[in-house]
Formats: structure tokens, sequence, C-alpha cells
């Protein structure tokens, strides 16, 4: 009787590890404002990571990426940088201050109020007019310290309040 219970467990037991499965798992995340949102000018997210590429004989060159801005209202956007940004070796220094620009705007850590008609001409069902994201150096040049730099770009893009600079229902003064 035992022998026969041990022979049934053991049946149990290879059973059981020949029906293991291989399991993926992937982490998905999203981060959302159903007001508010940045895209590639073809509606694909913006790349997590991008090079700007460094040339001997001039220095780093932008990066420029057409994008549209995305709002669920007819009002106007805002966007601003959380920080300034800049590039910094791995050992923290030497830094190299960025610009950015976003359509013909150059973008702080104060909103740039994009007004609703102008990048919006056609209404709101297909994002903003494609505008011009651009990330440079600030100071163009050769750099004279080799190394890898990183740094972060953070993007902040809200909806604001008013159309067009205005309060949307407000009735013009006489």
């Amino acid at each position: 009787m035992k022998s026969g219970f041990k022979y049934i467990c053991i049946a149990a037991l290879l059973a059981s590890s020949a029906s293991q499965a291989y399991q993926a798992d992937i982490t998905v995340t999203a981060d959302i404002d159903p007001t508010a949102g940045i895209t590639k000018a073809n509606g694909d997210s913006l790349p997590a990571t991008v090079a700007l590429n460094y040339n001997p004989l001039k220095g780093l060159e932008a990066y420029k990426q057409d994008v549209k801005l995305w709002t669920n209202d007819e009002y106007d956007m805002k966007v601003r940088l959380q920080a300034e940004p800049k590039l910094t070796d791995t050992s923290g220094q030497n830094p190299i201050d960025l610009s950015v620009t976003l359509g013909k705007a150059d973008l702080g850590v104060q909103d740039t109020v994009y007004n609703y008609s102008e990048i919006f001409p056609a209404g709101t069902d297909n994002g903003s007019m494609p505008l011009a994201l651009v990330i440079k150096p600030k100071t163009p040049g050769k750099i004279s310290t080799a190394g890898k730099y990183s740094g972060l770009v953070s993007l902040i893009v809200s909806q604001a309040t008013t159309k067009d600079g205005a309060a949307p229902n407000a009735t013009p003064t006489p």
C-alpha cells in the first residue's frame, strides 16, 4: 500500500512538472492626462531616448522632430520645461546647456502659451498642426572634453483655461 501511494505521488509530481509552461511578464506603463498630450506628427509616441550626433568640425548637431499637441477641448495649450536641460559627462562635470524650441518659441521653465486658433486651425480631431521640436546646445561649437554625456529634457504639456488668450465665454469690452 505504501509503495502504491509512492508511485501515485511520483506520477502526479512528474505529470505536473511536464505541464509547466514558460511565463513571460511584460510591464506596461502609461502616463495619462485626459486633457493634453504630445506625440510625433504621425501620432507615434515620442522616443524615450534620442542621440545627439557629434561632428568634430561643427560640434553637437540638433535633434529635430515634428510633433503634434493634443487636447480634448477648445483651449489654448501650455508647454514648459520641468528644469533647464543640460548634458553632463559620466563624472557629472563639463555641463553642456541645451536649448529647446517648439514651433517658433524657445521653451523654458515658465509656460509658453500656444493660441488655440493658431495651432488647431482645423479643430482638435487630428491634433495640432505639426510643430518642430528642436533640442540643441545653447552654445554651438566644438567640445573639448571627450566622454559619454547624458541629460534629461522634460516637457510639461497642459491645457490652458483660455482660448486665444481670453476666457472662453468672455464678452469683449467695447
